[in-house]
C-alpha cells in the first residue's frame, strides 16, 4: 500500500500576509501580519496584538513556512512566549512591503506634502497659498522623493528652502490673542509694555491692542484685561507659549489661525516652461483674477457648436445683452487678443504643449472641455479660458478643476 504524503508538521504555507522581519544573535526572525495593520499598531491606533497578527508562530521564512526552533528563540529573546516576542519584532522589526503597496504609500505621502505646502506656505508678495497644480510641479522639478523614515510634515516642510530658489514662498505666519490681567489700570499699563516690547523682539506685527474693565458685583474693585492680537512666525510659537508659561497664569496665550493667508482665494497661473527656464529665480505669480477684465466668474453660453466649424469673429466676440431685458451677461472679446481660438484641449498648438499637457487633466476627469487662449492687453501673459462641455466659461483653471471633479 502506497504510502500518503503530509506536509512536515514543521512547515505552515501562508499567503497573503505582510511580513515583518528582526535579526538578532545572527538569526533572522519573521512573523505573519495582516496588510495595513502594522502601521496602525506602530502609531498606537491598534491595541490587540490578534488584529495584527495572523499567528503567533515565529518563523525563519514565512514565504516557506519554516518555524524557528524553541532554542533559537531562547537564544535570541531570552524567552519562548510567542506573544511577547511577536511584540519586540513588531515594534523592532522591518516590515517588508510590495512594490504595489510601496508605490500606493509614496503617492499617498507626496500628495499629503503638497497638500501641507498649500495649506501652511503663502507667495510672500501676496499672501497668498498656491494652487496644488503649481507646487506639484515644483516638487518634481526639485526631484522629491519620499523618506518612509520620516513624516509627511517634516518633509514637506523641508522642501520650502528648495522651493524658495525656484520661486517666491515662506511659511504662513500664524494669529495668536494674548489676554493679559491685571488687578490696577496702571499694572495693565506696565504688562502691556512688557507684552509689546516681547512682539516687537520677535518681530510680530500687532492687529489689534484693547484694553477691557470688569467692575465686581460685590465690591468697588475692578479687573483690567488688555488683549492683543497679533501674526508672528510659526517658528516663534515655543518662544511665545514660554512667555506665556512662565507669567504663571497672568498672560494666556490662544492659537486663533495656524496659517494666515490673503482673504482672496488664489488664482494663480502656473507655466511649466517659465519654470524650467527660470530655474533658480523667482518667477512672479500669475493672477487669474485679472484675467478677464470686468468679466464675470462665469459665463453662460449659448448651444455649444463643434470647434472645427467654429468661426473666430463669432466665436470670441460676444453681444452683450441688456440684464433689464431679462439676458445672461456675456462679453465682448476684441479679436486681436485671442492667440488660439477656442477649441479642444488637446488642439492646443505644439507652442503651448505645456499648457496642453497641464490642462488635459480636465479631460481625464471628464470629456469634452474646450480651452481659448488670450493675451492680455498691453502684457505678454498669456490667459486660458475654459469652456466646460455644458458651455459655461470658467476664468480659472482651479474653477474648471472643481467643475469637472463635481464640487463647484
Amino acid at each position: 500500500m502506497a504510502g500518503r504524503l503530509s506536509i512536515p508538521v514543521g512547515i505552515k504555507k501562508l499567503t497573503n500576509v505582510a511580513v515583518v522581519r528582526y535579526k538578532t544573535h545572527g538569526i533572522r526572525f519573521e512573523i505573519a501580519c495582516y496588510k495595513n495593520t502594522v502601521v496602525s499598531f506602530r502609531a498606537g491606533a491598534e491595541k490587540d496584538v490578534d488584529n495584527v497578527l495572523q499567528t503567533t508562530a515565529i518563523y525563519l521564512n514565512v514565504s516557506k513556512g519554516i518555524v524557528a526552533k524553541e532554542a533559537d528563540l531562547k537564544k535570541a529573546f531570552g524567552t519562548t512566549d510567542e506573544e511577547k516576542i511577536c511584540r519586540v519584532i513588531l515594534e523592532k522589526g522591518e516590515l517588508q512591503v510590495g512594490e504595489k503597496e510601496r508605490e500606493v504609500g509614496q503617492e499617498s505621502v507626496t500628495r499629503d506634502c503638497v497638500n501641507i505646502l498649500v495649506e501652511k506656505t503663502i507667495n510672500p508678495e501676496t499672501n497668498r497659498p498656491y494652487p496644488h497644480g503649481m507646487i506639484e510641479s515644483a516638487l518634481k522639478e526639485c526631484h522629491f522623493s519620499v523618506d518612509p523614515t520620516k513624516s509627511a510634515k517634516q518633509q514637506a516642510l523641508a522642501m520650502i528652502p528648495k522651493l524658495a530658489k525656484l520661486f517666491p514662498i515662506k511659511r504662513a505666519p500664524m494669529r495668536f490673542k494674548f489676554t493679559v490681567a491685571a488687578e490696577s489700570e496702571e499694572e495693565a499699563k506696565i504688562r502691556e509694555e512688557e507684552m509689546l516690547n516681547f512682539l516687537k523682539e520677535h518681530e510680530a506685527n500687532v492687529e489689534t491692542n484693547s484694553l477691557s474693565e470688569e467692575k465686581s458685583d460685590d465690591s468697588n474693585n475692578s479687573k483690567f484685561t488688555r488683549t492683543i492680537v497679533c501674526t508672528i512666525e510659526s517658528s516663534m510659537y515655543r518662544p511665545c507659549d514660554a512667555y506665556a508659561k512662565a507669567s504663571k497664569g497672568s498672560v494666556r496665550l490662544d492659537v486663533l489661525s495656524l496659517s494666515v493667508t490673503a482673504e482672496a482665494e488664489s488664482r494663480s497661473a502656473f507655466d511649466e516652461s517659465s519654470l524650467q527656464n527660470q530655474s533658480g529665480e523667482h518667477r512672479k505669480q500669475k493672477d487669474m483674477e485679472d484675467s478677464l477684465e470686468g468679466g464675470i466668474a462665469r459665463l453662460q453660453l449659448g448651444q455649444r457648436s463643434d470647434p472645427s466649424r467654429i468661426n473666430t469673429s463669432q466665436s470670441n466676440k460676444r453681444n452683450a445683452k441688456g440684464a433689464g431685458a431679462g439676458g445672461k451677461a456675456e462679453m465682448v472679446v476684441d479679436e486681436k487678443f485671442i492667440l488660439v481660438p477656442r477649441g479642444f484641449i488637446r488642439d492646443l498648438p505644439e507652442e503651448h504643449k505645456s499648457r496642453r499637457e497641464r490642462f488635459q487633466e480636465l479631460d481625464t476627469i471628464e470629456e469634452g472641455w474646450h480651452v481659448e487662449l488670450r493675451k492680455k492687453e498691453n502684457s505678454s501673459i498669456v490667459e486660458a479660458v475654459f469652456f466646460s462641455p455644458d458651455n459655461e466659461a470658467f476664468k480659472s483653471y482651479a474653477e474648471a478643476r472643481r467643475k469637472a471633479l463635481g464640487i463647484f
